[in-house]
């Protein structure tokens, strides 16, 4: 494999500092990342260029009672026969995965390789840094929590592409988190040690 100028390199940086950079294009740059002078600062500029761009915006306020329409309108087949409806979050089975200690996981759905959870983790909690090769999309229910791209506040729906990752994740505020992730095929099981 060829390795990328330090012009192509400098060109990915914005990419890579965002998560969209994936393919070859990743693995090349990722092997550059640690040799070549200056890159790693480049993609630092970018995140904290990326993080004050995301702090300069208002914050968003969930209208009232949206959560719970929102668990109102869940309806998975497969759990039992008991459709996802007005749940009180207290009373779903709720597992502990132990390489996230401080984060429990309700899983949804699992199907042709793609996962649905409900991820609750309590405030000052880190989560283990993760790919996610088939991509991943999330609806931050309660709370919040930030990873090296931005700040991510109840309401605030994302997705990422295949490829991209998750570094540097932390439980923010006062409050538990709670957030309903999709992750596509191939992606990193949320509960490695069933």
């Amino acid at each position: 494999m060829n390795r990328p100028d330090l012009h192509a390199l400098l060109g990915m940086a914005p990419a890579y500092a965002v998560g969209t950079l994936d393919g070859a294009d990743l693995v090349s740059f990722e092997g550059a990342l640690p040799d070549t002078p200056g890159l790693q600062e480049e993609v630092d500029r970018y995140r904290a260029l990326l993080g004050a761009f995301a702090e300069s915006h208002p914050r968003r306020s969930l209208p009232s009672g949206l959560k719970g329409r929102l668990m109102r309108r869940i309806r998975l087949p497969g759990l039992d026969g008991h459709p996802v409806a007005g749940v009180d979050f207290e009373e779903l089975d709720w597992s502990r995965p132990s390489h996230a200690p401080g984060v429990e996981v309700h899983v949804l759905r699992e199907e042709g390789g793609t996962q649905t959870v409900l991820l609750r983790a309590e405030p000052g909690t880190a989560y283990p840094d993760h790919r996610h090769p088939g991509g991943e999309s999330f609806f931050v229910l309660e709370g919040s929590f930030r990873d090296h791209r931005a700040e991510y506040h109840a309401g605030d729906f994302h997705r990422f592409p295949p490829g991209s990752e998750h570094r540097s994740i932390r439980i923010t505020g006062g409050t538990t988190c709670v957030t309903l992730i999709v992750t596509g095929p191939g992606g990193t099981p949320l509960l490695e040690d069933r």
